[in-house]
């Protein structure tokens, strides 16, 4: 017998012709299936506010149809509480859901979803056990449906900084799921080995950087950086004789590779790109200057041959400690009186003063025992009162 016991994480699904109450927004869904047989146990609201013909109901489908191989009515109790057995479900339902059909069984509004067991492991998604750090979870993505490994709980965050594509977690991994993705992730090196003999035989100047399987094999990507566009078409057909299945070549950037292939830093930190940063942001090397760095290329480039992305997290902060520090060849006064800034350093909040009576060496101040008097490129401005 196979025991599930699955959670609601999402349910917004509206109707232009029904009210916005016919959806179900309780949280917790039981199901238990033996073989073929699935048994439902929920609470549901609002199921009789749909129009006529339309019906809030447990049903499964076959891949790419709308249509309901099989169903069975939610008609909740007083309380709202529903409990029922789907039986004879096909082999060829793929996809079970809490949904509302219209009186052809085509499915009209989906509330929840998963994927059909098609063994006889026990799954186990329980709604109110919150989502920790290293669970695995089953989530749409832009290469389609995809199990991932949580790498932070959850927790609340502002409402503008919530992007836009956000989409939510499907529901969570089960034995099955987690089997086959260590599997794909085996049969993406041969796939990637392969390829890289087809590559090879065509005589492509291209390279591979990562083969990757979609979750339910429906897709393989292949990577790969190059310098200019190639002609791969004779590939694909290949790798289709080969794998059977839709493959798609996506041709990346240099950044691009270094954040799927991960490594280590001259931080001896792994890479930004492949830890957390989701967008590469613009760098010059103008920001290089304005930090003080060595412009040596080999000190200020990643492993990817561009510029560290690390140069854009502090330049803000140092475009403002360069606007309120006096440049180098100003005047300014100090206890020991007036002289000529021969070297300056923002972070610190320091200059180095050679004064203008000479027996004096060149001493350093902090900025704030200096008043700038004139000369440089340009005059500081005076410091934010928060920054002083």
């Amino acid at each position: 017998m196979k025991h599930l016991s699955i959670g609601i994480l999402l349910l917004s699904a509206v109707l232009s012709t029904a009210c916005d109450d016919g959806r179900i927004p309780e949280k917790a869904v039981d199901l238990t299936e033996n073989g073929r047989v699935a048994k439902v146990d929920l609470t549901i609201s609002g199921a009789d506010s749909w129009p006529e013909g339309y019906i809030v109901a447990v049903a499964g489908f076959a891949d790419n149809n709308a249509y309901a191989r099989v169903t069975k009515d939610l008609i909740p109790d007083a309380e709202g509480h529903v409990s029922v057995t789907l039986k004879g479900i096909p082999d060829d339902v793929k996809q079970l859901e809490i949904c509302t059909i219209n009186s052809l069984r085509r499915r009209v509004a989906t509330f929840w979803k998963m994927d059909a067991p098609t063994t006889k492991d026990t799954i186990s998604i329980r709604p109110d056990t919150p989502i920790q750090t290293g669970d695995y979870v089953i989530v749409e993505t832009a290469r389609g449906v995809e199990c991932g490994e949580v790498v932070q709980g959850v927790k609340e965050i502002a409402d503008s900084a919530v992007p836009k594509a956000l989409k939510p977690i499907t529901r969570m991994a089960d034995s099955v799921d987690v089997r086959r993705m260590r599997q794909n992730r085996e049969d993406e090196k041969r796939a990637y080995r392969t390829c890289q003999e087809c590559i090879a035989r065509h005589g492509l100047e291209m390279k591979l950087v990562e083969a990757e399987y979609t979750l339910d094999r429906s897709k393989i990507m292949f990577y790969f950086t190059a310098d200019g566009r190639v002609d791969f078409r004779e590939l694909v057909k290949d790798l289709a004789g080969i794998f059977h299945t839709r493959i798609e070549l996506r041709q990346i950037g240099v950044r691009d590779e270094s954040k799927m292939l991960g490594g280590l830093g001259i931080c001896g930190q792994p890479f930004c790109c492949s830890r957390f940063l989701k967008n590469f942001q613009p760098v010059s090397i103008k920001m290089a200057k304005e930090q003080g760095l060595s412009l040596n290329p080999a000190k200020i480039s990643g492993s990817c041959g561009r510029l560290m992305c690390c140069l854009a997290y502090e330049q803000k902060s140092y475009e403002y400690l360069n606007s309120i520090t006096p440049q180098v060849g100003s005047v300014v006064r100090t206890p020991d009186g007036e002289g000529t800034v021969i070297e300056a350093n923002p972070v610190a909040g320091t200059l180095k003063v050679r004064s203008n009576v000479e027996i004096l060496a060149p001493r350093v101040y902090k900025l704030t025992d200096c008043v700038y008097l004139r000369g440089g490129k340009r005059a500081p401005k005076a410091p934010e009162p928060d920054n002083e």
